[in-house]
């Protein structure tokens, strides 16, 4: 007597499962990917913004504000890091990570020419910016930290200031006045 079965061997069962695991895989590995270039794109947008600011400063003023040669974190939000002590930089370090706190008259000069930006700064592993490094002598680099794999990731008229080996990349704008 001859049996009709319906239904799918294992072997079919099989392949529909690695099939729809490597589509699963390739549309996570997709989301990941569109979700940190999009945060890089704001992070860039935050960058150039602050670049016209600067330069907007220096031209109604005639100079960079009065500040000490240092390290300044640029707007405010930045995550808590050592200390309790919202910071930029490397804001898990006590020596390397920027105090928010710090950039008070910076930011009152720095909104006299534009807009200053303000709300939540999102770290890219241990780091997290926009800082900048004043010179002096009118001169600074504008730091901006993104994730990514190359040194392509810096927009163009910026370079790279310095990446690490979990995929984080810092780009500079250097500034003379």
């Amino acid at each position: 007597m001859k049996t009709n079965q319906s239904g799918f061997t294992i072997v079919e069962l099989l392949i529909v499962i690695v099939v729809v695991g490597i589509l699963t895989l390739i549309a996570v590995t997709s989301f990941g990917t569109a979700q940190w270039r999009a945060s890089n794109a704001s992070i860039i947008e935050e960058g150039v913004a602050w670049s016209k600011t600067i330069k907007a400063y220096h031209a109604a003023y005639g100079s960079f504000p009065n500040v000490t040669q240092n390290y300044y974190c640029l707007g405010t939000g930045f995550p808590v890091g050592f200390g309790g002590v919202p910071r930029c930089r490397d804001y898990k370090e006590s020596v390397s990570g920027i105090p928010e706190s710090d950039n008070a008259f910076l930011m009152t000069e720095l909104a006299k020419a534009g807009k200053v930006s303000q709300g939540p700064k999102t770290a890219v592993g241990d780091y997290v910016g926009p800082f900048i490094y004043y010179f002096g002598n009118q001169t600074l680099d504008l730091i901006i930290v993104l994730k990514g794999t190359s040194i392509a990731e810096c927009p163009k008229g910026w370079d790279v200031w310095w990446t690490d080996s979990t995929s984080v990349v810092f780009c500079r704008q250097y500034i003379a006045f």
